[in-house]
């Protein structure tokens, strides 16, 4: 567990201050750990030390037993043989036993010295084990605030590296290019299919690839959707068509016009989705006639990327989607 929290603390060393104090308090309680555990094995061998104590004082108790035992069955040998003595009408004065003295004597020290032992044995194994019971103690607390430093050590991780990820997602979010899938593709081509066959004209501006791309990919979702596409062409937004200057409004993103009232309804409905989608779409005013040709039905027009995320970046950052209506 303690090798696991060293990893921990190499792996936060680029975190802030408070991770740094973090480490600092995990590197503290590790050490205190450590110097509980190594006192709980102390006081664990000392006790074991004690414990073959107890079985010698134990041995000295039951050997003065087994004496004591065998002066009562001599006694009752001696008060038999008085008995019988006298009996039969003999009268003999017996000099007391000095063995027998002896015996009760040594038999009684042994009980008394084994009883003792193994009180004292016991004062001092009850005594390590009370220090043991409070050295546990203290490693389950030390262990819960290591436990809890790691979790807020962990959370810290976990909010550095989302982060450093929410951080890398608006980076890619602002360069990232504009692309349907083939799967927005499809719902676009789905969503089209409502009107009747129209007439569609999609450019981009010149000399940016980016827009070139994303205009490819719209041309990819109205062919879906069965319409006569007139032509992909770049635009330049100095000479316009036919040297004529274009009105670009917004500058960014991608302006839906129609030349007239068939295509209005078509026009509004790539706006709505390429908005809902994620995408800075407009509805622009009606081009002028030097602009593309006027006969087709509706014209988008892609023109640079805007600084703000687009497609599902867009999305995802905000909660709350806008209302597709009108421009962005």
């Amino acid at each position: 567990m303690i090798a696991t929290f060293a990893l921990l603390t190499q792996t936060a060393s680029n975190l802030p201050s408070d991770a740094s104090a973090l480490e600092r308090s995990i590197s503290a309680l590790e050490s205190r750990i450590s110097a509980l555990d190594s006192k709980a094995e102390s006081l664990a061998n000392s006790s074991a030390g004690w414990e073959p104590w107890a079985w010698v004082f134990t041995a000295l108790v039951v050997v003065g037993i087994l004496m004591e035992l065998w002066v009562i069955w001599d006694e009752h040998s001696e008060d038999m043989e008085t008995w019988a003595e006298t009996f039969f009408g003999i009268h003999r004065t017996l000099r007391p036993p000095t063995r027998r003295l002896v015996v009760e004597y040594f038999s009684v020290v042994l009980v008394a010295g084994g009883i003792i032992g193994e009180l004292g044995i016991s004062i001092k194994i009850a005594s390590v084990n009370g220090q043991l019971r409070g050295v546990d103690a203290q490693l389950r607390s030390k262990n819960a605030e290591l436990r809890a430093a790691s979790d807020r050590l962990v959370a810290l991780l976990n909010q550095e590296v989302e982060a450093e990820h929410s951080a890398r997602v608006k980076i890619e979010g602002r360069v990232a290019w504009r692309r349907l899938s083939r799967e927005q593709q499809s719902v676009i081509a789905d969503h089209l299919k409502q009107f009747p066959v129209m007439r569609v004209g999609i450019t981009f501006l010149a000399g940016n690839d980016e827009a070139a791309q994303f205009a490819d990919d719209i041309a990819a979702a109205s062919h879906g959707a069965g319409w006569n596409r007139y032509k992909l062409e770049p635009f330049n937004i100095f000479g316009g068509f036919g040297g004529g200057v274009y009105p670009l409004h917004p500058s960014t993103g991608v302006n839906v016009s129609t030349t007239g009232e068939k295509g209005r309804g078509a026009s509004e409905a790539i706006q709505h989705d390429l908005c809902s989608m994620g995408f800075d779409t407009a509805i622009t005013p009606k081009p002028p006639p030097g602009g593309p040709n006027p006969n087709i039905d509706v014209e988008v027009l892609v023109v640079a990327r805007p600084m703000a995320p687009q497609g599902t970046t867009k999305l995802a950052i905000n909660a709350k989607k806008k209302a597709c209506t009108g421009s962005e």
